[in-house]
């Protein structure tokens, strides 16, 4: 009888944790759509608006000091025009103190704002945030980062409503210009320094391939094809 009352127990913590992967899948569905999520060492949230409003500012400059309430602390890395849209990239910090007041973590991020190019000026779009390394859970590759990095690109709907997708990630790996996806390669690099450490952004303006990220075929300088 207790063997039996183990079982039916032990069915129940299946039956239930079934349960909430099909709720978390579902919930991940919603956000997300068809649209493919994968993970990496970096942590990635954004915010795009699909009706955008007609905010004409007079230049990138004047938009950027609205929109950026951190502007004054960050350090600005490149800016980027393809295809009617702005691209703004900047690096900062984020501190984050425990209850006593005392600084608890140091967190190193990546903002890129993109603005829409109008007749009388520029419309802000949305932004995403990248959190250098802030996914310790365990250890992901190079190009495992790379590929969650790649998918996240997708999520902004520029592709959809701009006809452009400017696709871009932080990377440990030092031959990233090297770095082709399905042929194309990355247009920018930028070393970043993180507490010692040094990381690199890459950009390409306007990703061509309409894989998803885990079916693209990434290729190294030493012609290493990493087929997914």
């Amino acid at each position: 009888m207790t063997k039996i009352k183990k079982k039916h127990k032990a069915l129940k913590i299946i039956i239930i944790v079934s349960a909430i992967l099909i709720v978390l899948l579902c919930v991940m569905r919603y956000l997300f759509g068809n649209k493919e999520v994968m993970f990496g060492a970096n942590v990635n949230s954004m915010s795009y608006s699909k009706d955008i409003s007609p905010q004409n500012y007079s230049s990138v400059d004047e938009a950027m000091k609205t929109v950026d309430e951190k502007l004054n602390s960050e350090e600005k890395i490149c800016q980027i025009e393809e295809n009617g849209v702005v691209h703004v990239y900047v690096q900062g910090i984020n501190t984050i103190k425990d209850k006593n007041g005392k600084v608890d973590q140091i967190r190193q991020y990546v903002s890129c704002y993109d603005f829409i190019v109008v007749s009388k000026g520029y419309n802000y779009s949305g932004v995403r945030d990248l959190a250098i390394g802030l996914n310790k859970e365990k250890e992901y590759s190079w190009k495992d980062t790379f590929l969650a990095d790649l998918s996240q690109s997708r999520l902004s709907g520029l592709e959809k409503q701009y006809g452009v997708l400017p696709a871009w990630g932080v990377t440990d790996y030092s031959d990233i210009s090297n770095v082709t996806v399905d042929d194309q390669k990355i247009d920018e690099v930028h070393k970043l320094d993180e507490d010692g450490k040094t990381y690199y952004l890459w950009i390409i303006n306007d990703l061509k391939t309409r894989k998803k990220a885990s079916e693209v075929r990434i290729e190294s300088v030493d012609k290493t094809t990493q087929n997914r």
